[in-house]
């Protein structure tokens, strides 16, 4: 509130202020009345009280009415029998009853604080209670910028991916400065508020308000409570070391599948967690399983692959690897004991000994637990940034070994390089297809005859086409296998027995096989 004395001066008008006046200065100047009027709307004034009419001035001028309804003003004529005072002591209290609603809300909306704290096992109420108090969306993200909690806003999946992005770009400078501060960025042209959630060097999350220019003193508050809480509970859920164990684990997976950061940022993160992925020059894969060989309900067994049982089999292997390899990390990750090898002399010199310990490893579980183990190694690791692509190979060598021999074993990805590009880049649907078109001939002589000249070609292409060693493989006589060759040509209007046609033969089989089509 402020008193107009010096109708001139506008150094004192504030922002949203209410204005009291008697005009007694230009009581007689209705022109100069108007000109203070849009003086006061220029400077955004709330209104103006008027006092004394009919004393100071006999009467409010029409052309004053007419520019506060022009320009929107609110022109609020008191009776005359009110005084300055009286109308400062109602407004004062009026304030004071609002300001101690605020505090008796502050305080209860602290309660309900501590509260969800007491009986949530998770973030999800204290968060909820903090949506409630700030109305604004707002999003908890963890230390590796995964999405924990989401207020039941309409908040766009892009909009929520890009304040992700800006959240490791943020961390980041928390790991470097070490600093807590809330700090307002620009997501999609929107004001966000991020504020890291930090205790101890040890970084819990980010709190985000979207849409969120700045808080006012209560809300700051507030804000600076729940990321205490925050602390505060993920620290009775977990001691520290496990904690730290945890953000370990995210690291890894986030180094072997991909998270979009970049080399530095993965080194960097890496440090603070005691990992010196720069020095990761390979990745080794370990694989258990039922069956040596691939078989269709593998998948039905994998997805029980953290039993009790299988994790004291790959404990057993870790604390091998362990022995050997006392530089190096192994985690669990998905299905596979991944070992990131950090060899302390050139790889190549190493590469040996890591076969025949596999193979060793691989006779040794198969003894003491009935089961198979499988092992694949990727090519040798330049940077940082080839460790996803690498544990990529690692699991393709194992999948690929046992699909092609039918059996479990050590594979190193540069064997089956040339098949992991066929793989990625055919399908099953796109094989059978293929196979169809070139056997049709043979496939629709089989289906009407209820033959069997597709195996018999089959047979003869092993055989490079020997009648006699054909026949002996299908046991038939010589002249039947003589026979059905001769069916096989008069059925294609090409030579099917030509050097090129038998090579292409041969290929499409041979894929047709690993796609276990025929």
């Amino acid at each position: 509130m402020t008193v107009l004395e010096v109708l001139d001066a506008d150094n004192f008008l504030e922002e949203h202020a209410l204005a009291i006046s008697s005009l007694y200065a230009i009581a007689r100047e209705p022109r100069k009345q108007t000109v203070m009027i849009q003086k006061l709307k220029d400077h955004r004034v709330s209104g103006l009280l008027l006092f004394n009419v009919g004393r100071v001035i006999d009467k409010v001028a029409d052309e004053v009415i007419e520019t506060c309804d022009l320009i929107g003003f609110p022109l609020i004529v008191m009776p005359i029998e009110i005084s300055y005072f009286e109308t400062l002591f109602a407004i004062i209290d009026c304030l004071l009853k609002q300001q101690n609603k605020r505090l008796k809300e502050y305080v209860n909306n602290y309660d309900n604080l501590i509260q969800e704290v007491i009986n949530a096992r998770s973030h999800d109420g204290l968060m909820r209670a903090f949506h409630k108090i700030i109305k604004k969306p707002v999003l908890f993200c963890s230390v590796n910028s995964n999405q924990i909690y989401k207020s039941p806003d309409n908040i766009d999946d892009q909009l929520i991916k890009d304040v992700l992005n800006e959240i490791k770009t943020l961390k980041e400078e928390v790991y470097k400065k070490k600093t807590i501060h809330t700090v307002k960025r620009r997501v999609q042209k929107l004001p966000v508020l991020f504020s890291p959630v930090v205790q101890n060097d040890t970084i819990f999350g980010c709190l985000v308000i979207l849409e969120c220019e700045e808080l006012n003193s209560s809300e700051e508050v507030i804000l600076r409570q729940v990321r205490n809480l925050i602390c505060i509970t993920e620290i009775n859920n977990m001691r520290v070391k496990e904690y730290r164990e945890k953000v370990r684990e995210e690291y890894i997976k986030d180094l072997l599948l991909g998270d979009d950061k970049t080399e530095e940022q993965l080194i960097n993160e890496g440090k603070s967690l005691n990992i010196d992925a720069g020095k990761i020059k390979q990745i080794i894969s370990f694989l258990v399983t039922k069956q040596s060989h691939e078989t269709n309900d593998e998948k039905n067994w994998n997805s029980l692959q953290m039993t009790d049982s299988l994790n004291l089999i790959y404990d057993h292997i870790c604390r091998k690897l362990e022995s050997f390899f006392p530089t190096s990390y192994i985690e669990k990750i998905e299905n596979h004991l991944v070992l990131m090898y950090c060899p302390q002399r050139e790889l190549k010199k190493n590469m040996g000994f890591l076969e025949i310990l596999s193979e060793n490893m691989i006779e040794n579980v198969h003894t003491e637990f009935n089961v198979y183990l499988s092992v694949g190694a990727s090519n040798e690791v330049s940077n940082v940034g080839e460790i996803q692509k690498a544990y990529t190979q690692s699991c393709y060598a194992i999948q690929y070994y046992r699909r092609i021999f039918g059996k479990n074993g050590f594979c190193r990805y540069n064997q089956i390089s040339l098949l992991d590009h066929v793989f990625r880049n055919l399908d099953s649907d796109s094989v059978q297809a293929s196979f169809n078109a070139f056997f049709e001939p043979i496939i629709n002589s089989d289906k009407e005859s209820n033959s069997c000249l597709l195996q018999s070609f089959f047979t003869l292409l092993e055989c490079d086409l020997n009648a006699a060693e054909a026949s002996r493989r299908m046991f038939v006589h010589r002249n039947t296998m003589l026979q059905r060759k001769k069916k096989i040509r008069s059925l294609y209007s090409y030579d099917i027995y030509s050097e090129e046609n038998i090579k292409l033969a041969k290929f499409i089989f041979q894929i047709a096989s690993i796609f276990k089509i025929c």
